[in-house]
């Protein structure tokens, strides 16, 4: 079962690295450089595309290109793949 918090969430599954992401697979942010705090989940890979859906405080749930966001991308720590 995944646990509720992205820190918690990132303990789980098996680490891969975040270029080599999937469809289901989640990737894990940082605000700090060094903790978990914001999870996404990859909704589709393409050549040039990482669509991941997450939530945020100030837009609800957004669907981004993560490989158009420097925002995000800048802030990537680890990913993880659900192991079931």
């Amino acid at each position: 079962m995944l646990q509720g918090s992205s820190s918690e969430q990132a303990k789980q599954g098996k680490k891969i690295k975040w270029q080599e992401v999937e469809t289901g697979d989640l990737i894990f942010f940082t605000h700090n450089r060094k903790t978990v705090g914001h999870v996404a989940l990859v909704l589709e890979r393409k050549d040039k595309d990482i669509l991941m859906i997450h939530a945020t405080t100030s837009r609800g749930v957004v669907v981004e290109n993560l490989l158009e966001s420097d925002y995000w991308r800048s802030r990537i720590l680890s990913a993880s793949r659900l192991i079931l």
